[in-house]
């Protein structure tokens, strides 16, 4: 299976703004682009009730919003989603081991450590392979 291009989403500009960027790296590489939101709170099933009262709602609005912004500008490119019940800093560690580049905003459950990135960066990535 194809490695992705995957990209962390927290709702904040600056994750689409890395959205955007891992988008870009997608299109260049022929790569699918994964849009990845983790929330600890994720509902395990879908839940079928109104949207006012599925947990999952958030989340997936979120998801929802960029795949279309992301698909405006860039109709050609694969897209998928995925929606993780984990802890961000779990969920992008693990996506980085199995992507073939990880994108998202310095902050969003990344220590430091595990970040390429200076306090002046909003974003950092994890290249696999070459």
């Amino acid at each position: 299976m194809e490695q992705a291009v995957t990209v962390g989403l927290d709702g904040s500009a600056e994750s689409m703004a890395a959205a955007h960027w891992a988008a870009g790296e997608a299109l260049r590489h022929h790569r699918t682009l994964c849009l990845l939101h983790a929330w600890p709170m994720l509902s395990p099933k879908a839940v079928a009730a109104p949207s006012e009262a599925d947990q999952n709602y958030w989340s997936k609005r979120l998801v929802d919003d960029a795949r279309n912004e992301l698909h405006e500008r860039c109709p050609d490119l694969p897209l998928t989603e995925a929606l993780v019940a984990e802890d961000a800093t779990t969920a992008l560690l693990r996506a980085a081991a199995e992507s073939w580049m990880c994108s998202a905003r310095v902050g969003w459950g990344l220590p430091k450590a595990s970040s390429w990135a200076t306090s002046a960066c909003t974003w950092w990535a994890v290249r696999n392979g070459p």
